[in-house]
Parts: structure tokens; C-alpha cells; sequence
């Protein structure tokens, strides 16, 4: 079954249930697995949506389902920033063997053009949060409301904040990219 075929069945009333009995993985994986190609349930449409980029919409569609959980089994990249970069290092030194085994020309990458990827990608990841704002539903309608949370909590998010209050990023844009975060992490 690829992933078309399921985000039409839930579209059109199978329950999670029937598909953890054929799938035979849990609902939540499911989920998971879902997110991870672009589908999120849409409480406004009930439906399941696709929020990824519109120009890999159909392939996503075609990806078998027992594919997308092989996948899922490999090893998981480190976010630790030297584990990262051994195990880039490692690819790197793979890729250079494989290129240099094989009889085909094939194009690699000097050292110079491997560290602009490495700082390109430093940037990407420092732009997370301008990201995130920039996918934020316009602002056209507000709701102002008051919370109660810790006074620990409030002193840190207040300190967390003052980084982004020279780079154009309010604490509420701040409060709505981690509700957002919340929100997608745990529906």
C-alpha cells in the first residue's frame, strides 16, 4: 500500500484501527510516518492535508508504505555537532572511494567546496526560527489572551528572547512558533 492509497482511505472514513490491523505498525507510527512525508490532519477540513512542497506531491503519493518504513529503521543522524561531522566526513570519504572504484567520470567535491556546503548549512540551521515565522498563518486575525505560567519559566523565555529582540523576531512571534512546534509535535 503506498501513501496515496492510505491518506484516502482515512480521507474517506477508514479509522486508524483498520489500518494498524493491515499496516501492522501502531497508530501513532503511522502518524509519525505520515508527518514525516507532509500529511497532517486538517481539523478545519477533517482531513488528512498535504503541507509539504506542492512540486513533491505526487511523487510522496507513490511512495510505498513498506518503503517509507525501511526508511524509518536506518539510523537516525546525530545532532550532535561532531558526530554529525564524522559521519559526514565518513560519507565523504565513501563517496570519494565509490567515484574513484568506479569507471565512470563522476564529479566531486574539492575541500574548499565541501566547507561553503558545511557553512551554507550552519546558516540554514541559525534561519530555523525565521523559517518557522515565515510558515506562520498570516496575522490578519489576532486573539489577544492571558496565560499563567511559572515565574521560572517566564525569567528564561524573557532571557531567551532578548537573542532575537535586534533580529526583528517579537516574543509573540516567539510564543506562536513554539505553540505551532507543540502543536505539530504532539496532535
Amino acid at each position: 500500500m503506498n501513501i496515496g492509497q492510505i491518506v484516502e482511505k482515512l480521507n474517506t472514513g477508514t479509522k486508524y484501527d483498520e489500518l494498524v490491523s493491515v499496516l501492522g505498525f501502531s497508530r501513532d507510527t503511522i502518524k509519525q510516518d505520515l508527518k514525516k512525508v507532509g500529511f497532517q490532519y486538517d481539523n478545519k477540513k477533517k482531513q488528512m492535508v498535504f503541507t509539504g512542497y506542492e512540486s513533491e506531491y505526487k511523487n510522496t503519493l507513490q511512495i510505498p508504505y513498506s518503503d517509507l518504513r525501511k526508511q524509518g529503521r536506518k539510523q537516525r543522524p546525530s545532532k550532535d555537532k561532531k558526530a554529525l561531522s564524522a559521519s559526514s566526513e565518513s560519507s565523504q570519504k565513501e563517496v570519494r572511494k565509490t567515484s574513484e572504484s568506479s569507471n565512470t567520470p563522476s564529479a566531486t567535491l574539492s575541500d574548499s567546496e565541501i566547507k561553503k556546503l558545511k557553512d551554507l548549512l550552519k546558516s540554514i540551521d541559525s534561519n530555523e526560527l525565521y523559517l518557522e515565522l515565515a510558515q506562520l498563518p498570516s496575522a490578519e486575525e489576532k486573539k489577544k489572551h492571558s496565560i499563567e505560567i511559572s515565574l521560572d519559566t517566564f525569567n528564561a523565555f524573557n532571557e531567551f528572547s532578548e537573542r532575537y529582540s535586534g533580529k526583528r523576531i517579537s516574543k509573540n512571534d516567539l510564543i506562536e512558533i513554539a505553540l505551532n512546534r507543540l502543536m505539530k509535535d504532539f496532535s
